[in-house]
């Protein structure tokens, strides 16, 4: 998961300082205004996933900042920018300048060890997860990172252990549950995956992931029909998510409604999924 580091430095202590003639924090004050004024531009492109357009904004933030909190941030969320767009190795680069600045900066270690995560350079990630853990080992999300690459190792154990350590740092981390529900699979004790599910529901109505998952879970279980219920729910909640049209057209194969199969199966397909693995499915049972 990833750690986007919006604005959340503490720097108007640094505007009251005896050292700043009253011209000069005036100065300092509009100068943090106007940098900051391209981040917050810059973060609301990414958060629409215009990700090439919040580079451009946190490029001019760099250029405009004279404050090298600011310049770190920017640089982090570049990086962070060029990982949604699958561009890791500008992605890495930028993470390390904002570390060349902030190099105590324990979110921004856990930032690059995801991006390593997701190049499959598991050690350096390893080494990195454990260096944020050391600057601060009271951040959940941290420990919920790492206890990913520790799944991706096939160390479940270690994974289980981290994402316990995630949760008891933040009980509210609806991510955690759902994580850990992931585990509990992997070692079928499908009860307890299921308890964590419901957990992250509670946690957030709507966080669709955890139906999807505990849908999965319930068929499992035997739970048909509640199974449907979270597929359905899941629907309700993003009409545009093709992953939960196809779980639910699985669903009604295994229940034998193959019309209302072929026709989410089919809708699956119009949102882009690639329905290859089911095309026997359409082929026996749909009509052209």
């Amino acid at each position: 998961m990833r750690i986007f580091i919006l604005i959340l430095i503490i720097i108007y202590s640094t505007l009251s300082c005896n050292s700043f003639v009253q011209e000069d924090k005036k100065t300092l004050f509009d100068n943090y205004e106007h940098t900051l004024s391209f981040i917050k531009q810059g973060n609301d492109e990414y958060m629409r996933g215009n990700y090439k357009k919040a580079i451009i904004f946190y490029k001019k933030a760099i250029n405009d900042g004279k404050l090298n909190e600011l310049k770190s941030l920017a640089l982090n969320n570049i990086a962070e920018s060029y990982e949604l767009l699958e561009i890791y190795d500008k992605a890495q680069e930028y993470f390390n300048k904002s570390l060349h600045i902030d190099s105590l900066n324990p979110l921004t270690y856990s930032n690059l060890a995801e991006c390593q995560t997701l190049t499959n350079d598991y050690t350096n990630a390893m080494l990195n997860f454990n260096y944020a853990i050391q600057l601060d080992s009271n951040i959940s999300i941290i420990y919920l990172n790492r206890g990913d690459l520790k799944e991706r190792m096939m160390d479940f154990n270690g994974a289980l252990e981290d994402i316990n350590k995630a949760i008891e740092k933040d009980i509210n981390n609806k991510f955690a549950y759902s994580n850990r529900s992931e585990i509990y699979k992997i070692f079928s004790d499908y009860n307890s995956a299921k308890d964590d599910l419901d957990k992250s529901i509670e946690i957030d109505p709507t966080y669709v992931v955890a139906y999807i998952n505990r849908g999965f879970i319930r068929k499992l279980l035997n739970d048909l029909d509640g199974a449907m219920q979270d597929y359905d729910t899941a629907i309700e909640l993003e009409k545009d998510n093709a992953i939960c049209y196809l779980d639910r057209g699985e669903l009604k194969m295994e229940i034998g409604d193959y019309k209302g199969a072929c026709k989410d199966i089919n809708f699956a397909r119009t949102l882009g999924f690639d329905i290859s693995n089911f095309q026997w499915v359409l082929d026996e049972y749909c009509e052209n």
